[in-house]
């Protein structure tokens, strides 16, 4: 029999991780029982130190460690080519580059691909992506507004009217704007991501060819 702990690695920290591992370890030894548990990175480098003097809670818990990176590009594509029909390479290349190769983000941009193309009129790869981008600004925008009260003035009425849809710019318009202003913790990040999106949108247009792929590494 397979159990399957997941959401181990979501807890606050490393102490109340061991706590909890502590409480449970116990039923571990059952009979002809496999025990599967998402661990934290911090819990995967206190396992990989076993055998230095000291000795945890992880590595008196667990037979093996796995790591589990994010997907490559090559991976990527059977992974969507097995949950969706009639997607097309570039847009799977841009739902790879969007997500980081994680595949739950992975999913959900070929989620969110399929269902911008049947909202616009005429899809087509630049629109799709563009408007995918500028989806993705905006709710970076509303989360850093909800988390950073303390921005700059500015850099806050620029999040404002992103997240209410007054503003349209592109992520390259954004990017633009953004390096007038100065920039500090969360509004830094938020530059740092708009313009991980400004290099998408200049990638991701309809001249996109197998060629081009090849030549940037795509």
């Amino acid at each position: 029999m397979y159990i399957g702990i997941d959401e181990h690695d979501k807890i606050g920290s490393g102490e109340r991780a061991e706590r909890f591992l502590n409480e449970i370890k116990g039923i571990f030894g059952l009979p002809h029982t496999y025990f599967m548990i998402s661990v934290s990175d911090d819990a995967m480098s206190a396992f990989e130190r076993r055998g230095l003097p000291f000795r945890d809670a992880f590595d008196s818990s667990f037979d093996e460690i796995i790591r589990v990176g994010p997907l490559s590009y090559t991976e990527s594509m059977r992974f969507l080519y097995r949950r969706v029909v009639g997607l097309t390479e570039p847009y799977i290349a841009f739902c790879h580059c969007l997500s980081g190769g994680l595949s739950r983000d992975l999913l959900r941009a070929a989620r969110a691909v399929i269902r911008t193309a049947s909202a616009l009129p005429s899809p087509a790869l630049t629109p799709i992506c563009l408007a995918i981008l500028k989806d993705e600004i905006r709710k970076k925008a509303h989360a850093l507004m909800e988390a950073a009260i303390d921005l700059p003035g500015d850099v806050l009425g620029l999040l404002h009217d992103l997240t209410h849809r007054r503003s349209d710019r592109t992520p390259r318009e954004l990017v633009q704007s953004l390096l007038d202003r100065p920039l500090d913790g969360p509004a830094l990040e938020f530059a740092a991501y708009s313009y991980f999106c400004a290099t998408l949108e200049e990638l991701f247009t309809g001249e996109l060819t197998g060629l081009r792929k090849a030549n940037e590494g795509v």
